[in-house]
Formats: C-alpha cells, structure tokens, sequence
C-alpha cells in the first residue's frame, strides 16, 4: 500500500515524523512525502505565537507543531508512484463536496483528510484553540457523505497553543492508523463553522495570558501543594451514589491524612466481614506515590494508614479485587511500562509480585472484570504523546493471568469525556456499567457513570446516563476522579487547595469541610 502525505512545501512541521513513523508499521505499507507548491504562507500570527511560545513557555523545547525542513523528515519523494492512499493535510478546501464524486482522483485512490470541528487545516486547528474550543476530529474520505473516525483528545496537560496542536496531532495519528489498519465507522458530519484566522492581537493575548499563567503557577507552587487530593467516605445502607445519581445522602467524612501527603484512588475490599480502604498515598517531598490501606470498623477507620505495596517507581490506583480464594492488586504503574498482577501473602499489610499482564505500554487505571465467561481490562494507554485521559484499550483473556489480547479495534475510544477508568465496575440485571473520568478542560472534571451496550471481539459502546461534579455542600472541592463502594462502605476522592503551612492548610480543611 503506497501512502502519500501530502502538505504545502512551506508547512512541513515535526509532527509528520511521528505520522510517518506509525504509519510505516502498517504491514506493507510505503510512506512518501508529497510536496506540492503553497498558494500562501503559513499564518505570520501564528508562527510568531508558536515560536514565542517555544522560547518563553516550553523553554525551548521542539514540540510537534513547530516548522521543520522536510529533509529531517527523512521520507522519499512520492514522484513516479502512484499511491492507493492520499493524506491530504493541506489548508486547501475538499476537491468536492463530502458525499460528492471527485471526477479528478481516479478510482482506486482513497483520499483522507483530517478535519477539525469538520474544518480542515492547521489554520482552523489553531483559529479554534485560540477560541479556546476543544475541536472535535473526523477523518472525512473524498466521495463519502458519513466521517469515517472520530475523536475528542484530552488537554490537560498542554501548555500553550503549540502544545496543544502537538497533542491533537497525535490523535490523529492514532485516527489515520486506524483506518488504514481498517477500521472504519461512520458518523454524520457536523455542520463546519471556519474560525477566524489568527491573528497578531489573538497570538498576543494568548501569549500574555500563557505567560500570566505561568508566573502565577510558580507563585502557587512555592505556597500551595501542586496538586492535592483527599478521599471522602461513608455508610450508606441502600441506594448509593451509582444508583442515585449524586452526591447527596450521609455526610461524606474526610479521611484524615498529613499535611504533606494527598489521599486518593480509593478502593474498598472486604476480608472477613471487616472493610480495608486502599488508596494512592502521595509524598509531596518526594514526588512519588505507593499503596496503603487503614482498616475500617463500625464507626470508621480503626487505624493510621500503613504503607503496603511500595517500588522503586510511582504507584497509584490500587485496583484490589478476589479471584479464587485470593485477594490480587492491579497498581498503576505506567511509568514502569507494565500492568502488573500483586497477590497478597499477608492480607493486607504484605503483597508480592505475581505476573506482568501487560508489558512495554504506557498504561494506566487498569480495571478488569469478568463479564460474559471471560476477563475484560480496560485502560488508558499513551505512546508518548498527547494527553493521558483520552484513550481507552480493552485486553481480553479466558484466564486471569493470561495470555492477554488486545482488542481489534484499539483504541476503542478516543474521547476525554468517557475514556479513562474512574473506578469498579459493576454488573447489575446483566449489564455492565463502568464509572469514567471527564477530563474536558482540566484532569479530574467529573466522573460519568456509563452503560456499556456492546462489548465484543468486534467493537465497543456504551451510553453516558449520569454527570457527576465536585463542589457544592455535599462535596466541597475542584476535582472529583474515582467512585467505589463495597457492602456499606461508600469512597470518592476530590481536590483541592493546600497550603504547604500548617496553620494555614488547617484553615482550607475546615472551609472545605463537606456539609
């Protein structure tokens, strides 16, 4: 399969070598690069505002959207081929219309263009970011009215334009890789609204706010912990959060924890009638997470949390379930590049390695569950670019410990809003629902509860039915990232602002308080 990429001379940009590369794994696959003449120079504004931002924000660091030579991009030229496909990624409009017949590409030529917000080029990209929307993208094939892929990539963690623009980038990557592994569906397009161009008023501001931002996290961080969490729990004798739909009922109650520590991931596991919580526990001194638990009683925790599973890289989201007469712990620990299965020798103070599941990926919130006579994980994965929230993998087995098969069609699911595992399933009159993470806009939004309607070898589906956000008297806080509960005991986790002094974070822990 010969596969041109096609781009403006005057707007070859490094991203292309992450396409190209990916791309080339396609089995038979021959990756060439077609230049063809601009009819206009890239938008000064926003090659002033990308390289700003690389000096001032990414303190000089290359990032995807930035301008390169199409020799680094080490790619043949596509003259004297023909090619099966063509990548358009030019500013030009569609030869014809979407749905419309395109008499000057012959037959056989697949043509595939990447579109934002059903707009397509790096100008409208950028024109929707600077409005600070969160493009939607398709990939729309020449001669076809449905868009044949579909995705929502998280920015939570970008900074700047550039940032931002690499990020989506690589979810496209992961969309073009799709269909041209041949996986396709069908979406109707959304009616395209062309942003106004950038512009050097638009590039300044955006810098100016950029930059504000910046000087005002670095103030923060020196008298504020960068991220704090915290975990909620109670009893709830009937319906609890999942069924409810909200936070309301018993008084949440915060488990305690040290001014320089942040709780959160909270699972509940029951052992001999007597409930053990497991939680990332978070040393702000030295940037690293391991798993601890406290014992709860009738009234509440019976303990001080002990320590139970630490390694030499960060832990967190301890995922403990039983499986035959055991009690197993799946932590994150995607900065390792494993998934892997602990088993507890001592329940629940001593646990030992058991068996990798998943190895060499970037993978996070594993989450398994039995469902329909086999093993199910869902995850986060990453391959080194772009967001951390936004895309989920399924794995499947007959067996617990493997062998363990990735799913046809990974990622099933490229969306920030429903990707990322917030928690235990649960099966209930036969269906499996999932509690997921919203990162619209910022890591740990909200938390969904989802219906999973199809879940086989061929594709995966599932329906959003309740929104839950943080703050409020129930809940006081600004993020909200994890939901479980087991028999009477009810966890969620949220965030908020911690001071680094004592007097002062005791002052924010009564005004957040839950009502």
């Amino acid at each position: 399969m010969i596969i041109h990429i096609r781009i403006e001379n005057n707007r070859c940009r490094y991203w292309l070598a992450h396409l190209s590369a990916a791309l080339a794994k396609i089995p038979g696959s021959d990756v060439r690069l077609d230049l063809i003449e601009g009819d206009a120079r890239p938008s000064s504004a926003l090659d002033f505002l990308l390289k700003a931002e690389k000096l001032l924000l990414r303190k000089g660091r290359d990032c995807g959207a930035d301008l390169c030579p199409a020799s680094e991009l080490s790619l043949p030229p596509a003259s004297f081929t023909t090619p099966d496909v063509v990548i358009d990624l030019t500013n030009a409009p569609p030869a014809s219309p979407l749905g419309g017949e395109n008499p000057g590409a012959p037959d056989a030529i697949q043509i595939l263009r990447p579109l934002y917000n059903s707009v397509a080029g790096e100008e409208a990209l950028a024109g929707f970011l600077i409005q600070q929307q969160r493009p939607c993208i398709t990939i729309a094939a020449e001669g076809r009215a449905e868009q044949i892929a579909k995705g929502f990539a998280s920015l939570e963690a970008v900074k700047g334009i550039g940032s931002a623009m690499e990020t989506i980038y690589s979810r496209v990557v992961m969309l073009l890789t799709r269909v041209l592994s041949g996986i396709e569906e069908t979406y109707e397009p959304m009616p395209p609204v062309t942003p106004a161009p950038v512009s050097y008023p638009d590039a300044i501001s955006h810098l100016a706010r950029g930059l504000c931002t910046s000087a005002l996290h670095a103030i923060y961080e020196r008298t504020f912990y960068r991220s704090h969490w915290r975990i909620g729990w109670r009893f709830v004798d009937g319906d609890g959060v999942f069924h409810k739909g909200d936070l309301s009922g018993p008084r949440w109650n915060v488990l305690p924890h040290p001014i320089d520590h942040f709780y959160a991931d909270p699972f509940v596991f029951e052992s001999d009638g007597k409930a053990y919580l497991f939680f990332e526990d978070f040393d702000h001194r030295l940037g690293k997470g391991v798993i601890s638990v406290v014992p709860f009683g009738e009234d509440g925790p019976l303990e001080s949390a002990r320590t139970v599973l630490e390694e030499d890289w960060h832990l967190s989201y301890p995922f403990v379930f039983e499986h035959d007469g055991d009690a197993w712990m799946i932590p994150e620990s995607s900065t390792n590049r494993e998934v892997v299965l602990y088993r507890a020798v001592d329940f629940p103070y001593r646990w030992e390695r058991h068996t990798a599941l998943l190895s060499d990926i970037e993978a996070a919130d594993a989450t398994v569950i039995h469902f329909k006579d086999r093993w199910w994980l869902f995850t986060v994965t990453r391959d080194g670019l772009g967001g951390y929230s936004d895309t989920l993998c399924l794995y499947t087995a007959k067996d617990l410990f493997g062998p363990w098969s990735a799913h046809a069609k990974n990622p099933v699911l490229i969306d920030d809003k429903g990707a990322r595992p917030a928690g235990r399933m649960v099966i209930e009159d036969g269906k499996l629902w999932r509690p997921t993470q919203n990162c619209s806009g910022t890591y740990g939004a909200a938390v969904e509860l989802a219906c999973v309607t199809r879940l086989d070898d061929d594709a995966f589906e599932q329906v959003v039915h309740v929104s839950l956000h943080p703050g409020g008297p129930d809940w006081p806080g600004r993020k909200f990232h994890t939901l479980n509960r087991v028999g009477r005991l009810e966890v969620i986790d949220g965030s908020i602002f911690r001071p680094k002094i004592r007097f002062a974070a005791l002052l924010t822990d009564r005004f957040y308080r839950p009502g």
